[in-house]
């Protein structure tokens, strides 16, 4: 290494930064390089070297900023149910809580965080809940796991967002499915081949059918006689406090049960439909064949 540069990790250990620097004087380029001077050295191994007579001491931060990293890495670290600190940062924009509040374990005790030379003592015991009595429905002292929760909502905002993701297709093939067909109204005062005219004609009657699927599968379905609870067809027959009244009760699952069933039904009209279309365009390729040969 030529005299008086240095990489990063040699200004570490000797305690300096880069100071004046204000970029890279060369770089240290691996063995691979020397066969090829012209390419850019994108190895792992390659260094960065640094002026040495450039660079200054490492600057101590202040007790005043190392309370503020501190306090900063607590509230990255400290769950907020069980006010337990780790010693690693929590998941808590996408969970919200540690890992032993969210799915219900006692944390291991050398991932917990103490302060230096203080032994790591073991979390308070978490018992089981204590056993009620009479059945309670008021949603916020349930005994029910966390998980089960959870994945009840994740199962009722899936299946919605499935639903709305069949309409969006069904809309779209409906709008093709139309421009198509009238694309054939527009051909149909040509004067082609008989054999021509038959299989388009077939064509557009296989459109017109996927058509009809396409609208089934858009079409609102409001429940019928009995709505399933939980939902706005249920309440629109329910006066304020029939409401109020039913709002404690959980009707995830009912509505997990419903919605998976409408959701189904239209995924299967719209497999249809697609099928359909697609014999409707071979249908018309054979017509177009036709009207040219013929």
């Amino acid at each position: 290494m030529p005299a008086g540069l240095v990489t990063r990790r040699d200004l570490r250990a000797r305690n300096l930064s880069p100071g004046r620097n204000v970029g890279p004087v060369a770089i240290l380029r691996c063995k691979l390089c020397a066969t090829r001077p012209d390419w850019s050295c994108r190895h792992p191994t390659r260094g960065f070297l640094l002026r040495l007579d450039l660079a200054v001491p490492k600057r101590v931060p202040t007790l005043a900023q190392e309370w503020a990293l501190d306090r900063a890495m607590a509230a990255r670290s400290t769950c907020p149910q069980c006010r337990r600190r780790y010693e690693f940062c929590l998941p808590l924009r996408t969970q919200g809580v540690c890992d032993p509040c969210d799915k219900g374990y006692d944390p291991t005790p050398w991932h917990l965080y103490h302060s230096p030379g203080q032994p790591c003592s073991p979390p308070e015991p978490r018992g089981p809940p204590p056993m009620n009595t009479t059945a309670s429905t008021d949603p916020t002292t349930s005994t029910e796991p966390a998980t089960t929760t959870k994945n009840l909502d994740a199962g009722c905002a899936d299946v919605a967002a499935e639903i709305a993701r069949t309409d969006q297709k069904g809309s779209l093939l409906l709008a093709f499915d139309g421009a198509v067909l009238a694309g054939l109204a527009s051909l149909a005062d040509k004067d082609f081949a008989l054999s021509a005219q038959i299989i388009g004609g077939a064509a557009g009657l296989t459109l017109a059918a996927a058509a009809v699927l396409l609208l089934l599968v858009v079409r609102p379905r409001l429940g019928g006689r009995t709505p399933v609870p939980g939902t706005f067809p249920y309440w629109a027959r329910m006066d304020a406090a029939a409401i109020q009244a039913s709002a404690s009760a959980d009707t995830r699952a009912a509505r997990i049960e419903a919605l998976s069933t409408s959701a189904y039904a239209k995924y299967k009209r719209l497999e249809r439909a697609v099928d359909t279309i697609l014999v409707a365009l071979a249908l018309l390729l054979a017509a177009a064949v036709l009207a040219v040969i013929g």
